[in-house]
Parts: structure tokens; C-alpha cells; sequence
């Protein structure tokens, strides 16, 4: 499922909030299917040239983003990468897990990847951390 996200104006021009929306809304808004609005903006060649276009230029004036979550799903796909940090005393003082994780950073953004954090309790716990994660 899609959400996408509106800015609302008061009377003074100022930021009310965001409404949140799903992408049943932004279909009806166009009077299109769900499956329709879906596979425009997700680029499929058998949604014409021109419905696509609407569909992007209606969802880029609302704000729309997709839910990322229902995205990945939908496509079978994280998309997210896990750095296990150790917790026993000392181990995670190195400066180097700081510098890898601003290092990484930048680069799973541009490719589109979450980055996540998983704390590993000290000793035999540890290893089953590491162990208990599918690759």
C-alpha cells in the first residue's frame, strides 16, 4: 500500500500538518483503480505514457511518498542492512564503528537501503546474534 503525504495551509499561509493519505485517495482523486495509480508509479510500460505522467504530477503536488514498508513487501525485498555492535564494556569505544557507520551511510541512502542497528549482549549471546540472522 502507498501512503502520500499533503501539506495543509491555514488562512496565513502557515503549515497546519501533514494529513496522511493512502493511495486509495490519490486513485479516487484521479478516478483511476488502486492498481492503476500503483503501476504508474512504480513505471510499468503498460500503463501509458500519459497516465504516468498525471499520476507522478498528481502525487509530486500532494507531497506523496510511498510507505516504504508496504513497498518492500509488496516486492519481497528489505532492503535493509544490519551492522550487529557488541555491548560488552570496551568493545564498542573504537572509533571505528562510528567512522564505518558514517561512512556506510551516505552510500545505502543513495542506493536506497535502510541501515539498522542490532545490539549484541556480550559472550555465548553474541554469537547466537550473529548466528540467528538470515543472510
Amino acid at each position: 500500500m502507498h501512503r502520500f503525504i499533503a501539506r495543509m495551509s491555514g488562512p496565513d499561509g502557515g503549515d497546519q500538518g501533514r494529513i496522511m493519505s493512502t493511495i486509495r485517495e490519490l486513485a479516487h482523486s484521479l478516478g483511476l483503480s488502486i492498481t492503476t495509480v500503483s503501476r504508474a508509479l512504480d513505471d510499468y510500460t503498460d500503463v501509458s505514457a500519459l497516465t504516468r505522467a498525471r499520476v507522478r504530477a498528481a502525487a509530486e503536488a500532494s507531497g506523496y511518498r510511498p510507505n516504504a514498508a508496504a513497498r518492500r513487501l509488496r516486492r519481497g525485498q528489505t532492503e535493509v542492512v544490519t551492522m550487529v555492535l557488541p555491548t560488552a564494556h570496551g568493545r564498542f569505544d573504537e572509533p571505528l564503528y562510528i567512522e564505518l557507520l558514517a561512512a556506510m551511510g551516505p552510500h545505502f541512502v543513495k542506493a536506497g537501503y535502510d541501515l539498522t542497528l542490532l545490539a549484541a549482549p556480550p559472550g555465548d549471546e553474541e554469537i547466537k546474534t550473529y548466528l540467528s540472522r538470515p543472510a
